[in-house]
């Protein structure tokens, strides 16, 4: 998304700080996801070199989390609903509740179930050479209009073939 005045600019940012901003998405990640929704909830931090790992959890069936320890990292919110399960992949439709940087990715992988071609939070294999990660919504109160805009971008149908195993 660009913004064409610094106006513009700001007003987004500021829907975007107070996640106002309808983001979708949808992956096919490794194995069977055992829960048919589920809000995953972590601290995640963020070393110099860019890369993200989560300090503490307490979503989905990790565990209690640690509470002494909730001043470390900042939130990340991910939920997710399964649309189609195999026995090798799972193909998932996820909803932000947060923006941070690689959380889908990391909170999948620290679920178990890293995303397919995310050979970098592990997953073994990148059938398509690429991540199969899409965002497939994008919805937002136009700066200027102030009218509500929404923005739709299918899935590749190869993400529903490498759910059902094809």
């Amino acid at each position: 998304m660009f913004a064409k005045t610094t106006a513009a600019k700001a007003a987004l940012q500021a829907q975007f700080a107070a996640r106002d901003v309808d983001r979708g998405y949808v992956a096919v990640v490794e194995g069977a996801v055992r829960l048919d929704t589920g809000t995953l909830t972590d601290r995640l931090v963020e070393d110099p070199a860019h890369r993200v790992r989560i300090a503490w959890s307490r979503g989905s069936g990790r565990g209690a989390g640690h509470p002494a320890r909730s001043a470390v990292g900042r939130e990340a919110i991910t939920h997710y609903r399964v649309r189609e399960r195999r026995r090798d992949a799972t193909l998932l439709e996820i909803a932000l509740g947060t923006g941070r940087r690689h959380q889908i990715r990391v909170q999948l992988a620290a679920l178990g179930h890293p995303v397919v071609g995310d050979t970098e939070h592990g997953s073994p294999r990148d059938p398509l050479k690429r991540l199969c990660l899409h965002a497939t919504r994008l919805g937002f109160v136009h700066p200027g209009t102030r009218e509500p805009i929404r923005f739709d971008s299918p899935a590749p149908p190869a993400f529903a073939q490498l759910a059902r195993g094809v």
